[in-house]
């Protein structure tokens, strides 16, 4: 049998829409998480808290984090896939703008860490999940490899645009606020492939 082109793979028969929204939840996702994971203490710093205060949001984002990615999993895996999709990502946009606006009190500014870094994480676990549902066997290694590798590519993204916004002179509550559009956008296509037809095989 003829085996399929990487363009046939992605875009074919129908799955330029899936392979594009895969790709506009994977990269703007990874972006949000690893700009978070790589600039929370910074971030924490310039909102007028210690070291050690920024170290433990970093630590309490990180612990929520695992222990979200495991409940989101099992809650999105559901018939109700589409709702948590929602929360997932209308939480993340709420915890950052939580944090951002948390003011003096360092035991909210944690919590709102901490629901930031369980809705991120959940979130991108769900999207691991789902990636492999939407390629056929046979191709399967081919659509989710180039789907993780954008990923990949907002992993790096993420970091460089806080990394250009703070050298910029922008404040700590200000790049918060910034990443509300990926984090939309990145939503927005993850609610459309819920939509999606998943493959039969």
């Amino acid at each position: 049998a003829r085996v399929a082109s990487v363009p046939q793979v992605l875009f074919g028969e129908g799955r330029a829409p899936t392979t594009l929204m895969l790709w506009a939840s994977f990269f703007l996702t990874q972006m949000v998480l690893l700009l978070i994971l790589n600039w929370l203490p910074s971030l924490i710093l310039g909102l007028g808290y210690t070291h050690a205060q920024a170290s433990w949001a970093a630590v309490w984002s990180n612990l929520a984090g695992s222990i979200g990615a495991g409940l989101l999993g099992q809650r999105q895996s559901g018939p109700q896939r589409r709702l948590w999709v929602v929360v997932s990502y209308a939480g993340i946009a709420a915890a950052l703008l939580w944090v951002a606006q948390a003011g003096g009190s360092f035991a909210a500014t944690a919590l709102a860490c901490a629901v930031a870094g369980a809705f991120i994480n959940g979130a991108m676990l769900v999207l691991y999940a789902s990636a492999p549902l939407y390629y056929g066997a046979a191709i399967r290694g081919t659509g989710v490899g180039t789907t993780v590798a954008v990923g990949r590519l907002g992993s790096v993204v993420g970091p460089l645009y806080a990394s250009a916004l703070l050298t910029g002179g922008v404040g700590s509550a200000a790049v918060l606020v910034a990443v509300l559009p990926f984090v939309a956008i990145g939503g927005g296509a993850a609610y459309a492939l819920t939509g999606r037809a998943t493959s039969a095989d």
